[in-house]
């Protein structure tokens, strides 16, 4: 079911609430799981977002396994003039999922020798999201993935923590 969110805080929360077990378990950053969440999803409020439930816009190619997932064709956003072509968008039943197919998607990327180049900033959530372009995300784009960066900084991002989330979570702080 897709979550709406009240605010953008409500979203941040319930993002970290459901990702900060697959983050911590996969040795990834929460705090570039969410801001790649908030500026893809509008802090959950795109349509493709309210249509797939997945706040990543993980488009996964017919061929590939990984992410495994349920996929819905949807039309992509296109250069000027260009017919939008559907594309295989990610469906999650919940955030928590999507947050596994975050982690499926940057763990199982084919190109392996870009995806040991983000793994190597997997202690640093800023550079991490970064270069997420690295293994598909922002188009690709490096200056793109800026924006993780961005709502990172501008929303405190780096105040989540995995271990923290999932103590809280679990009533161990």
């Amino acid at each position: 079911m897709v979550f709406h969110p009240e605010s953008n805080q409500d979203f941040i929360n319930a993002m970290a609430r459901a990702g900060a077990h697959h983050a911590y378990k996969n040795n990834l950053p929460l705090p570039a799981m969410l801001g790649c969440a908030c500026e893809e999803s509008g802090f959950g409020t795109s349509p493709i977002y309210n249509l797939t439930g997945c706040p990543f816009n993980l488009q996964r190619p017919k061929d590939w396994t990984w992410p495994e997932c349920v996929t819905m064709d949807r039309p992509t956003n296109n250069k000027e003039g260009e017919k939008a072509k559907p594309a295989p968008f990610c469906v999650a039943k919940d955030l928590a999922e999507a947050a596994r197919l975050w982690c499926e998607w940057i763990l199982h990327w084919p190109n392996t020798k870009a995806r040991d180049a983000l793994l190597l900033f997997r202690d640093n959530p800023k550079e991490f999201a970064r270069n997420l372009y690295l293994v598909g995300f922002a188009e690709s784009s490096k200056a793109k993935t800026e924006k993780y960066v961005k709502v990172i900084e501008q929303n405190h991002l780096l105040d989540y923590d995995a271990v923290s989330v999932v103590e809280e979570e679990e009533g161990l702080d």
